[in-house]
C-alpha cells in the first residue's frame, strides 16, 4: 500500500489542509517545481499521528519541508506526498528565565521582530535569513556573526517511528557549518529553545537592523532564489562567491536562470527558469571550481528528485 492510499484511510481524522496535484512552485522561494501528488499541511499534533499511522501502514515516508527557502524541486514535481509544516506550531513563548521557546512554524523574521521588541540579545546573527525556525534548526542556519551554536539550548522533534516527541538536549547537539548531524531521518522539528540573553531593546533592534540592512545591500533580492547556493569551502581563504567570480561565471545565464551579477553565490530565477536550468549552472560552477582551483564546491540548496530524494549534483 502506498502512503497516498494509506492516508486516504485516515483522511477524516486529519485537521489540516489537503491539496492534490498542487504545484510546488507556489511553495518555495525559487518559484520552481512541478506538482506533488499530495501536499499536506498539518496544523496540530494529532495530525502528525495521522501521518505516522499512514507511514507505518505504507512503509513510505513523505518529503517534509517548511517555507521552502532552500529547496529546488524537480520540474516533474513529486510522485508521492509532501508535508509542509508552515501551519504547525507557530508560537513564541518565554519558557523560563533562561529559555525562549519558538515553534518550528515561526518565521525567522517574526522571531527577530519579537527579539527587537523584547530586548532579547544575540539574535542579530540570524538577521536576513529567510524561512522558518524548523529550517533554521535543520541546516544550522546563520550569518558571518555565527549560527545556532551558543544560542540554542535544545530542540524538540516528533519521531514518526515512535509516534512521540523527543527532546535533543544541548549536550547531544552535533552542529557544524550549515549541518545538523543530530537530526535523524524521519524526525520533524517541533520547536527549539534559545538562550534568553537580556539586553536593551533599542540596542538589540539597532544590531538586528544593521545586519539585516547589510545583507539586503549585498544580496540580489529582485528575483526568486534560494539565497547562497554553495557553502564556503574548507581549506582555502576563498569564499564560494569569489571562486565562482574568478571562474568568470558572474552573470552567466542558462535558460531562465542566471548567476547573479551582484552576488555570484546566488543563482536567480530571472525568467520562468526550470529546475534543470538551475542544476546546469550549479554543475558548471562545480566543474569550473574543480578544474581551476582543485576545489570541491558543495551545495547549500537541496535539490529534490521526483522520488523525494535529495540529489547531490556532480
Amino acid at each position: 500500500m502506498s502512503f497516498l492510499n494509506a492516508f486516504q484511510n485516515h483522511r477524516k481524522l486529519f485537521h489540516g489542509r489537503v491539496l492534490e496535484q498542487e504545484s510546488l512552485s507556489r511553495h518555495t522561494y525559487y518559484k520552481i517545481g512541478g506538482p506533488a501528488a499530495l501536499l499536506l499541511f498539518p496544523n496540530q499534533l494529532a495530525d502528525l499521528g495521522v501521518i505516522a499511522d499512514s507511514i507505518q501502514e505504507s512503509g513510505e515516508t513523505p518529503f517534509f519541508f517548511g517555507q521552502g527557502s532552500n529547496l529546488l524541486f524537480s520540474d516533474l514535481g513529486l510522485t508521492g506526498a509532501a508535508i509542509k509544516t508552515s501551519d504547525l506550531n507557530a508560537t513564541v513563548t518565554i519558557e523560563n528565565e533562561n529559555v525562549i521557546r519558538a515553534g518550528a512554524g515561526v518565521s525567522v523574521l517574526t522571531l527577530l521582530r519579537q527579539a527587537a521588541k523584547s530586548g532579547w540579545d544575540g539574535f542579530e546573527r540570524f538577521g536576513g535569513i529567510p524561512g522558518n525556525i524548523g529550517g533554521l534548526i535543520a541546516m544550522n542556519g546563520g550569518t558571518h556573526l555565527g549560527d545556532l551554536r551558543g544560542m540554542i539550548t535544545d530542540y524538540e522533534v516528533y519521531r514518526f517511528s515512535e509516534k512521540r516527541m523527543i527532546r535533543i538536549s544541548e549536550e547531544h547537539l552535533r552542529l557544524s557549518y550549515r549541518e545538523n548531524a543530530s537530526l535523524q531521518a524521519g524526525d520533524l522539528i517541533w520547536s527549539a529553545g534559545f538562550k534568553l540573553l537580556s539586553g536593551d531593546p533599542v540596542d538589540v533592534k539597532r544590531k538586528i537592523d544593521e545586519i539585516t540592512a547589510r545583507r539586503k545591500a549585498t544580496q540580489p533580492l529582485d528575483f526568486p532564489s534560494c539565497g547562497s547556493v554553495f557553502k564556503n569551502p574548507e581549506g582555502t581563504t576563498l569564499k564560494a562567491w569569489e571562486i565562482v567570480d574568478q571562474c568568470g561565471l558572474r552573470g552567466k545565464r542558462i535558460g531562465g536562470a542566471m548567476i547573479a551579477e551582484k552576488h555570484p553565490n546566488w543563482i536567480l530565477n530571472v525568467d520562468r527558469a526550470q529546475a534543470t536550468d538551475i542544476k546546469e549552472l550549479i554543475a558548471l560552477c562545480k566543474t569550473s571550481a574543480r578544474e581551476r582551483f582543485q576545489i570541491e564546491l558543495h551545495e547549500e540548496v537541496r535539490c529534490v528528485s521526483p522520488a523525494g530524494v535529495i540529489e547531490s549534483l556532480i
